[in-house]
């Protein structure tokens, strides 16, 4: 038998029928009304949060972009070539 305290309980019995409440289950003093309305408020949080989404997608586009590929690749050579160079002859010049 499965149970929540979400805004609408599905409960699944022995039998396989399923039943529900558009309060969920009691817990405590919360009172229907009171689980009704908390509902509509995080549903409320959840429309204005969205509606600065496009906003966000325009402050990601100011956003200085990372350097090209070639240019990180061209860094990450010039290192490795450089450490080679010194490595190698350290090790065989021993």
């Amino acid at each position: 038998m499965k149970k929540s305290l979400s805004f609408l309980t599905m409960i699944t019995t022995e039998s396989g029928t399923i039943q529900g409440s558009s309060t969920g289950i009691s817990i405590g003093t919360v009172t229907e009304m009171e689980k009704i309305w908390k509902s509509f408020q995080a549903l409320g949080a959840i429309a204005f949060a969205y509606s600065y989404s496009l906003i966000l997608i325009e402050i990601q586009d100011t956003i200085k972009s990372p350097p090209s590929e070639y240019k990180t690749m061209k860094q990450a050579t010039r290192i490795n070539v450089a450490v080679t160079t010194v490595l190698v002859p350290s090790h065989i010049f021993r």
